[in-house]
């Protein structure tokens, strides 16, 4: 007699938020009233604390785990609600550069976890199933509109909280972001014919002589248009030059 396979209900998604909300709550209690094994493969970004994926997978999967699995241990609850999830799964997924090559991997993941049961995917309007191109039946959940997670991320990023738990996550993030570079740009203004260089001062390098320059700002175009930029705010907006060169 063959053995009954498992029906495997995966969400891909990347939890990206404070906490877990309406949306994101309807997709995973629709997906434990269907199948007995659910499975949350959170989307992962190389680049970390950014602002579109500011938390580890390590901190997404514990905020999950601690909202769902005790639901699911209590059985009563679930029969109660309709849940027949008894078990909860939650891997990582990283970006691909392709949606093919994503696919591929994903498919390799939920093949390595779950080698003998029958999976189906499961997104919502805006989700991942516009990408998947894998081998997978993937059922399309209806559309709430609700709070977005770049919504709540907006919300959270301009709250101030006092307590420890906020200062803590502070200082978890200060210690976990990956080293970065601040560009800046330094401006030789010259008078060939006089041999004269326009140089400033600042009071916070002891009165020192330097070049005129300062940090890149994002929505500067080119490291040509932030010298001019700082040029025009140390030297004044009057002054007068020909189109950069660059020396580097």
């Amino acid at each position: 007699m063959a053995e009954k396979r498992t029906s495997v209900g995966v969400i891909v998604g990347r939890f990206q938020v404070p906490k877990i909300g309406r949306g994101h709550d309807y997709v995973v209690t629709e997906v434990m009233k269907n199948h007995e094994e659910v499975c949350i493969v959170l989307g992962c970004s190389e680049a970390q604390l950014t602002q579109n994926n500011p938390l580890p997978d390590e901190v997404r999967a514990l905020m999950l785990s601690n909202k769902y699995q005790p639901i699911i241990n209590d059985r009563g609850l679930c029969e109660i609600n309709g849940y027949l999830c008894k078990d909860l799964t939650i891997l990582s997924l990283n970006d691909a550069p392709t949606d093919g090559a994503w696919s591929n991997d994903l498919d390799c993941l939920l093949g390595d976890i779950f080698p003998n049961e029958n999976i189906t995917l499961y997104g919502s309007r805006d989700s991942f199933a516009s990408h998947y191109l894998g081998k997978h039946q993937v059922e399309r959940l209806r559309h709430i509109h609700l709070q977005t997670g770049t919504q709540s991320r907006t919300g959270a990023a301009t709250t101030i909280i006092d307590s420890p738990d906020f200062r803590s996550g502070i200082i978890y993030a200060a210690y976990h972001r990956w080293a970065r570079v601040y560009p800046t740009v330094d401006i030789v203004v010259v008078k060939p014919k006089e041999r004269l260089a326009l140089l400033g001062q600042k009071d916070i390098d002891g009165d020192k002589f330097r070049f005129i320059g300062g940090f890149a700002d994002p929505d500067d175009e080119s490291y040509e248009d932030a010298a001019v930029r700082e040029l025009r705010e140390e030297a004044g907006k009057d002054i007068k030059t020909q189109h950069p060169t660059s020396l580097g």
